[in-house]
């Protein structure tokens, strides 16, 4: 759709995301995922994530510090209606910082700051940008059927950094809110997402409707 001399672009996708998290000793938690996106309408492969790890220590009771790597498959062009060509890999490497504020025994604000150094494996060779993040989320405890399930919402904008940056330094927001419950071992997330992003097009933005499920493993 038009507005000016800009267009929006919608998609809809769905993604899985597979989760280990193992506690370690001395505060440390390793978080092990994959992650499948497709677009639904029509049906096809837009991402792959595998494998993905993030290595947390707790600071204190407040502060939490992680650093992490991915391996990142995107299924080029970028539109359902086109078949694939080209797979572009990306390797991905973070440091991330949180603080959780308690608003009350039920609620909660997390603040969340990321930064992302991305290694694109081009035909012309490696392309290097690094990638600000910060998310901020509101979670509260919900009781529903004797089941403790937490009810959130946040924000997230990103700007990247680096060489080959015509169109600024703005690269998408995201916004979010779900459901997260305890199934025996399990716990599952579901949300819904909308995502607005730069194509790397003058003019032209991505706006996706995002649902994500999220099966996560505690042991």
């Amino acid at each position: 759709m038009l507005r000016g001399q800009q267009q929006y672009r919608s998609r809809t996708l769905f993604w899985l995301i597979p989760e280990v998290k193992i506690a370690l000793p001395n505060d440390f938690r390793l978080h092990v995922e994959a992650e499948y996106r497709a677009f639904i309408f029509p049906y096809r492969t837009h991402q792959i994530i595998v494998p993905a790890f993030e290595l947390h220590k707790n600071l204190s009771e407040n502060w939490d510090v992680a650093v992490g790597g991915m391996h990142f498959l995107s299924y080029q062009p970028n539109d359902p209606f086109e078949d694939v060509d080209q797979v572009i890999t990306e390797w991905r490497s973070f440091f991330e910082l949180s603080y959780r504020e308690s608003l009350n025994n039920k609620q909660q604000i997390i603040q969340r700051a990321k930064i992302e150094e991305r290694f694109f494996m081009l035909e012309t060779g490696t392309l290097f940008q690094v990638r600000s993040r910060y998310r901020i989320q509101w979670k509260k405890q919900l009781q529903w059927k004797e089941r403790k399930t937490t009810w959130f919402i946040d924000a997230e904008p990103m700007w990247q950094f680096g060489a080959e940056l015509p169109l600024g330094h703005f690269d998408q927001v995201r916004f979010r809110t779900g459901l997260r419950a305890p199934v025996g071992r399990l716990e599952l997330e579901l949300a819904y997402m909308y995502w607005f992003q730069q194509s790397g097009r003058a003019g032209v933005y991505f706006s996706h409707h995002i649902l994500p499920l999220r099966i996560m493993l505690n042991l």
